[in-house]
């Protein structure tokens, strides 16, 4: 596991903890929330939760780049699970908590793990932010486009109760 386990920083609650796990993923959708559970934990995973705020992604992104780096992946795509966690957590940040204020800005959970017998690599982000479907392309809104572009499987559930992001890779 990531070095940087039960560490509060701005926001940045780091754990190791299979327990934590488990009881975050009763708030998610039933699909993710079986994923979730039946991942074998005992290898390698983050489980974190930041504050929904622009200023918690740095941490975030060094967390799970220095994790899919100890995954042994080729480096491309380690960096597509860097770039498609970055772009989920963006989106629940800016879009998902956007009329939140910085005292009160929700929060982005991010579970990351593999499977070295399926040879997979799986991925959740989520949120309890307001769902806002993607505005006509310009010059923003490739997110989504982009995320399943770099992954070999990319789910996204709305609810009342927020947005949950599942992504898959399988490993090459």
């Amino acid at each position: 596991m990531v070095n940087d386990t039960d560490v509060k920083l701005s926001g940045f609650v780091a754990t190791d903890s299979t327990d934590a796990v488990g009881m975050w993923a009763r708030s998610l959708p039933g699909a993710v929330r079986e994923a979730v559970l039946d991942a074998d934990l005992s290898r390698s995973f983050v489980f974190r939760q930041c504050a929904g705020v622009a200023t918690s992604l740095s941490a975030l992104r060094r967390t799970v780049t220095t994790w899919a780096h100890r995954l042994d992946l080729g480096v491309y795509q380690a960096d597509d699970i860097v770039l498609a966690v970055e772009e989920a957590a963006t989106n629940s940040i800016e879009h998902g908590y956007r009329d939140r204020s910085d005292q009160h800005p929700g929060t982005v959970s991010v579970l990351a793990w593999s499977c070295p017998t399926q040879r997979t690599v799986s991925l959740v982000v989520a949120d309890e932010g307001t769902w806002r479907p993607p505005e006509a392309p310009g010059t923003r809104g490739r997110g989504l486009v982009l995320m399943r572009k770099v992954t070999d499987r990319f789910d996204l559930y709305t609810t009342g109760h927020g947005t949950v992001a599942f992504l898959r890779w399988a490993v090459r």
